[in-house]
C-alpha cells in the first residue's frame, strides 16, 4: 500500500515538473519572441 502511494505521489511530482516546465518554457519562449 505504502509502494503504490508513493509510486502514485511520484508519478503526480513527475508530471506536475513536466507541466511547470512547459508553462516556462513557452513563457520565455513568448517574450523571447515579443522581444
Amino acid at each position: 500500500f505504502i509502494a503504490a502511494v508513493d509510486a502514485n505521489l511520484a508519478f503526480f511530482f513527475l508530471s506536475l515538473l513536466s507541466l511547470l516546465s512547459l508553462v516556462i518554457y513557452l513563457l520565455s519562449k513568448n517574450k523571447i519572441e515579443t522581444n
